[in-house]
């Protein structure tokens, strides 16, 4: 599940070494990207490795310090040549060894900056209809951009997106194993910043390897989906039912409650009104009931229940070990 991975070593890791001078001298498989020094007279080299299908992992170091970050971080990629697959906790512990051992530095030491974790859910239909369902998240700012579905913090994004239509988008093979499906729907988190913040802990890559850590994150995978507001598209009812002004009136009514947050958020306005004693307690009792009577007529019921197929997917979904 881990895709995109930023972290740091520092020289003390490796007991004090030179990082610069002990990778020109250990490591090998190394193409120099750039060399230089800074204004305070400190050397760095950019340089990167080489995974599957010419897939690199980029890094750069001085004396004190070793960073892998930025565009060139997916050991996914690196691992399958791809990130349309999914690595396995195993797949990425032996791509840490390998990595260490082409750098000839223990990278399990590294401090963690920035986790990606992702998995891809075959669905019925195309995914912009299950992320049209997901309305909110508390804390967090929605922004629909391209077919994309966020969820933003500073240190938190999920990501909820058409992963056959990003391929093709960008041109890219899709994996053979999954040329068959037309319908797949990539659910990410990006834990961007202050990891030691969200974990209650300083983060190293020797805990990314941990079976135990690593369920750890995926609950939190897990977790954010179940707080976002989920709420199916309302519709109109059958063509063979009677379509009344009234329920013309419902209908639009409901549409104006979906897109403020849906009956939750309704509810919870008429009853701050009423403690703020703007309106009555009678007035309160009939907009909630005329609310509710809204939600539970005809008009209301989905013809395709989205929320239930994209929970139970959820729900089922374990990620795998080996």
């Amino acid at each position: 599940m881990y895709d995109n991975i930023s972290f740091y070593l520092e020289e003390d890791a490796i007991g004090n070494k030179n990082i610069l001078a002990h990778l020109s001298e250990n490591s090998k498989d190394l193409k120099i990207e750039k060399r230089g020094i800074t204004d305070q007279g400190i050397p760095y080299v950019y340089f990167s490795i080489y995974g599957r299908n010419y897939q690199k992992l980029s890094f750069m170091a001085t004396p004190y310090i070793l960073k892998m970050n930025g565009k060139n971080s997916s050991i996914c990629k690196f691992v399958h040549g791809n990130n349309f697959e999914t690595l396995t906790l195993e797949e990425f512990r032996r791509a840490i060894d390998y990595i260490s051992n082409i750098l000839s530095i223990d990278i399990r030491k590294a401090q963690v900056c920035r986790i990606d974790v992702s998995t891809n859910f075959i669905m019925d239909y195309q995914p912009s209809l299950y992320n049209n369902c997901l309305k909110k998240l508390s804390r967090f700012r929605k922004v629909n951009y391209h077919g994309n579905l966020y969820f933003k913090t500073q240190k938190i994004e999920l990501n909820l997106y058409d992963k056959i239509k990003e391929y093709k988008d960008k041109g890219m093979a899709i994996p053979e194993k999954y040329k068959s499906f037309k319908n797949i729907l990539r659910y990410e988190i990006r834990f961007k910043k202050r990891i030691s913040r969200i974990f209650g802990k300083i983060v190293t890559i020797e805990d990314l390897c941990d079976e135990k850590f690593f369920r750890i994150i995926v609950q939190k995978w897990h977790d954010f989906y179940w707080k976002i507001q989920r709420q199916n598209p309302i519709v109109f009812g059958t063509p063979d039912s009677t379509f009344s002004t009234s329920d013309f009136k419902n209908y639009y009514m409901l549409k104006g409650m979906e897109s403020t947050g849906g009956f939750d958020t309704v509810y919870e306005t008429i009853q701050s009104s009423k403690k703020a004693g703007h309106i009555t307690k009678d007035r309160a009792y009939y907009l909630s009931k005329t609310t509710r009577s809204i939600y539970s007529s005809k008009i209301a019921k989905p013809k395709i229940d989205f929320i239930k197929e994209l929970d139970y997917k959820m729900s089922s979904y374990s990620p795998r070990i080996e």
